[in-house]
């Protein structure tokens, strides 16, 4: 691992640990770093992998050079994709919830903070303070409002049957959602995955680490707005599987190529 200009933070090490795969050797992402032009060296890598460790923000597993790490809890926003990703995987009774708040005008940053955790948990507006999620997030909104002082009033209703009375007859899923705009950017994903899996010379392989990054950071920016609905609200052709599969295999690829012995 060559040693270069030592800048590298702690911050933007654990980034890269949570977009490679668990246990992650030093050497994988001391390779990644080299490629990328980041500025660390190698005495410098290990004492902060070791600092992360004694601070529980990581996990070591075995000893010494084949020491493997792995990132030690999610943060607030990974929990609530978790989430929404658990739910998408249950059979949906096609039920709704919905969610309605009035906040003052002097409490507009209360409003808006609300909204912005609204739209990560999935919820779509139906109207200015009226918002409906095919899933059941009660627990996690009166965990939200029990830490916060909202200075608003908000009413939850569950196991809704919503019926349409205006507007067109029975609402699609895309006039809630942006799933199209969703949908395209796992289609670009998906696509520069797998450009990037092809070639096996030198620059094809950095290429490969540079987009592996790349990727990771932007499926979490994708996991962020997609509602991740039930299967029988989505369009017909959803490319989230696709790219999730594309986004492994180069992960997979670029953490063997790392671990080679022929490794540049």
């Amino acid at each position: 691992m060559p040693g270069i200009r030592d800048a590298f933070t702690y911050s933007e090490l654990l980034e890269c640990l949570r977009m490679l795969p668990h246990h992650t050797g030093a050497r994988t992402v001391g390779y990644l770093l080299a490629v990328l032009g980041s500025t660390i060296t190698e005495g410098r890598l290990r004492h902060m992998l070791r600092y992360l460790v004694r601070k529980r923000r990581l996990i070591r597993h075995g000893k010494g050079c084949d020491a493997r790490f792995s990132v030690a809890s999610p943060c607030e926003p990974d929990r609530i994709v978790k989430r929404k990703i658990e739910l998408s995987a249950r059979k949906w009774p096609g039920e709704w919830s919905i969610l309605t708040y009035d906040v003052p005008m002097p409490h507009a940053t209360a409003r808006k903070r609300l909204v912005g955790i609204l739209h990560h948990m999935g919820f779509a507006m139906l109207s200015a303070s009226s918002w409906i999620s095919p899933y059941d997030w009660s627990e996690a909104l009166h965990e939200v409002f029990g830490n916060w002082g909202f200075g608003g009033v908000a009413s939850y209703i569950r196991s809704a049957d919503v019926v349409w009375l205006t507007g067109r007859t029975g609402r699609c899923s895309a006039d809630l959602w942006n799933l199209e705009g969703i949908n395209r950017a796992y289609m670009v994903l998906a696509r520069k995955c797998a450009r990037a899996l092809r070639g096996r010379q030198v620059q094809a392989m950095r290429g490969r680490a540079r987009v592996t990054l790349w990727a990771i950071r932007q499926l979490a920016a994708v996991e962020k707005r997609d509602p991740m609905l039930p299967a029988e609200l989505l369009p017909r052709k959803w490319m989230r599987q696709k790219a999730l599969q594309y986004v492994r295999r180069l992960q997979t690829q670029v953490v063997e190529e790392a671990d080679a012995p022929s490794s540049p």
